[in-house]
């Protein structure tokens, strides 16, 4: 390896993977990065692979956006809502096979709540890594808690995080240009795809940046040797740097294949200079908001309002932030609506949700009762039991969304 690791040795750590694996679900490893976590995961799976009838990585990486690090094990679908597709998911990958989820402190919400369900189904085994710095998801943090897996804590003596960020630093600022630029595509989409990168940076810039031990050759994919790699790119470009970056990636022709895809292409435009169209930041809010990420449903949805004033898509925003429990912004969202403007369709789309958040969230019956009025003074018979004159209006709970 070009940085010098102080790591754990593998006794009695192996032993206590493979027993976590033999008797609970598997086995967590908390450590700081640099540590050796994945190496002990990759030994142990190389030991145990005979006895299983395959074994799969999936890792945390950026953007996180819903199931990123499943998207090579399974197919998101263009519709659906949050529990369809993790009960297919959950269905796919629950054969019996190991599971190896490495850097789960940086999974997507949707991915780590899959691995959760996977531990508590005892359909797989896995062994997972975790730093133990920083805001780990409730879905893992609680493998251990709920004992589910087996904690192994791997620290091993003479580790000196400083000392290892300076060695990790003065690797990566020695690079040759070409390989360094290769880890800088990455600091901003890790990881990516290997004709991305050698159209980006250059096919003998990838080359060398693998000969270096700086990256990996994944199948089709290049990814960072290690995580502190990236970091400490990141550290050393800053904002504007970045963000011409993510420019360049964003800008480059491709076709999104899939909604995983469609919806990182979307984060990384969002602080790029390229912005995405109107329509594809909606739709992106929409999966979003369908997936359950609603904090990324509100950041894509905001940008979609500030530059559209499109009912559907302050439909989605107030979705996102009143199931947040942030029915007073979602009021807002909805009360910059004028409803002399809309079809009986629409005002109904507009005039329920909003009734109900103001009823339930606000607890302001007299405002809902307000907006009950404001439907009957566009001319439109419609009443909270659900009573209009247009077919389509009348069935405004086809949208399954109830905003409360």
């Amino acid at each position: 390896m070009p940085v010098e690791w102080v790591t754990a040795p593998p006794e009695p750590a192996l032993e206590l993977i493979e027993t976590g694996i033999r008797e609970q679900a598997g086995a967590v490893l908390i450590g700081s990065a640099g540590v050796g976590k994945t190496w002990l995961a990759r030994t142990t799976a190389d030991r145990l692979a005979s006895q299983f009838g395959r074994v799969d990585w999936v890792a945390g990486a950026a953007p996180a956006v819903p199931f990123a690090a499943f998207r090579h094990l399974i197919d998101v679908p263009d519709t659906g809502k949050t529990a369809a597709v993790l009960r297919a998911a959950r269905e796919s990958l629950g054969d019996g096979r190991l599971l190896i989820v490495d850097d789960a402190h940086l999974l997507d919400k949707l991915s780590a709540a899959l691995v959760y369900q996977l531990a508590v189904s005892g359909t797989v085994k896995m062994i997972v890594t975790v730093a133990p710095n920083g805001v780990v998801a409730e879905e893992i943090s609680a493998l251990w808690r709920d004992d589910l897996l087996a904690r192994v804590d791997v620290e091993p003596p003479g580790h000196d995080e400083s000392r290892q960020s300076a060695l990790v630093e003065e690797f990566v600022a020695a690079l040759p240009s070409p390989a360094h630029h290769v880890l800088e595509y990455l600091a901003v989409a890790d990881p990516l795809s290997l004709a991305d990168v050698s159209a980006l940076a250059g096919g003998d810039a990838v080359t060398a940046a693998e000969a270096t031990g700086a990256v990996v050759i994944d199948g089709d994919l290049v990814r960072p040797a290690h995580p502190l790699f990236v970091d400490a790119v990141r550290d050393a470009l800053g904002g504007p740097e970045l963000r011409r970056l993510r420019t360049e990636l964003v800008e480059r022709p491709t076709s999104p294949a899939g909604v995983v895809d469609r919806l990182r292409l979307a984060v990384l435009a969002l602080d790029s200079d390229s912005p995405p169209p109107v329509a594809d930041l909606e739709a992106a809010a929409e999966d979003s908001l369908r997936l359950g990420d609603l904090e990324l449903s509100e950041r894509l949805g905001q940008a979609a309002v500030e530059r559209s004033s499109d009912l559907e898509t302050r439909l989605t925003l107030a979705y996102a932030l009143a199931w947040q429990g942030r029915g007073r912004e979602a009021d807002t969202v909805l009360a910059d609506v004028d409803p002399s403007t809309l079809s009986e369709t629409e005002l109904m789309a507009w005039a329920l949700p909003r009734a109900a958040n103001q009823f339930w969230m606000l607890s302001e019956p007299a405002r809902a009762a307000r907006v009950h009025r404001e439907c009957r003074r566009q001319r439109v018979q419609c009443g909270l039991r659900g009573r209009c004159r247009h077919p389509a209006a009348r069935r405004p709970q086809e949208r399954g969304r109830p905003l409360r």
